[in-house]
């Protein structure tokens, strides 16, 4: 079973998408690929403030879409290649990266109608299942990355990561 770190920014909880990093990984927690897209002019498409001072200014380098309806086929599309073999992980998946998969599905519905990532994974409730406060700040459990920082939806996804091999991998392994 392969694994997809999946995580997104919007512009507010419910806003448009701006970013989104999907990193597959093997069983082991060993990357195989990635895909980090986003708006090519996102600030055209930001409202809320807080988006502005604290997601633009650190996005980085990734791959650009003119608009959120081909952003989103470009996610179901990845999703679609690595589906038979993967579940996707994510932190807090509710309300963000749970309506990322919706809207996908939603934009073909007579195609995509059983098609969805099932079962979805959110590793703060498997945080809260073996004693971990889920709302822990995710640079506490885990050492800060390198490169990035926290809302750079990329560094996200690999801190997703990096908490899934540190706390969740070696209770799948001795089982």
């Amino acid at each position: 079973m392969n694994y997809i770190f999946l995580d997104a920014e919007t512009d507010g909880l419910y806003g448009p998408f701006v970013s989104v990093a999907m990193v597959l990984t093997d069983a082991d927690g060993n990357e195989l690929e990635k895909q980090y897209i986003g708006l090519s002019e996102p600030e055209k498409h930001i409202r809320t403030e807080w988006v502005r001072e604290n997601v633009l200014p650190i996005m980085g380098e990734y791959e650009k879409y003119d608009d959120e309806h081909s952003l989103l086929e470009a996610v179901w599309s990845f999703w679609r290649t690595h589906a038979q073999n993967a579940y996707i992980i994510i932190d807090v998946m509710h309300p963000v990266e749970s309506r990322l998969m919706s809207k996908c599905v939603s934009s073909n519905i007579e195609e995509r109608l059983f098609q969805g990532p099932f079962p979805m994974l959110d590793i703060s409730s498997m945080l809260y299942v073996i004693g971990i406060d889920p709302l822990k700040a995710r640079e506490e459990l885990v050492n800060p990355l390198e490169n990035g920082m926290q809302h750079n939806a990329l560094y996200d996804a690999r801190t997703t990561l990096a908490i899934w091999k540190k706390y969740i991998l070696p209770r799948l392994r001795n089982k």
